[in-house]
């Protein structure tokens, strides 16, 4: 959530170091407070990041 609260990108890394396995533009507008958390884009973000996280963490994961 912290991520998708201070940045404009997000990048979710897989397994291995280093390597990139997805991105996120984070179109929130400036300056944003706490009540952006409410906001349903947010949420969005938020579980879209959180899937692409599990889904680079999976056992067998080549990444």
């Amino acid at each position: 959530d912290e991520a998708i609260h201070l940045s404009r990108h997000v990048h979710a890394l897989g397994i291995k170091p280093g390597r990139i396995t997805g991105s996120i533009d984070i179109g929130l507008p400036y300056p944003r407070d706490l009540a952006v958390t409410e906001d349903p884009e947010f949420v969005r973000l938020v579980v879209q990041l959180r899937t692409m996280l599990r889904a680079s963490h999976q056992p067998g994961d080549a990444s």
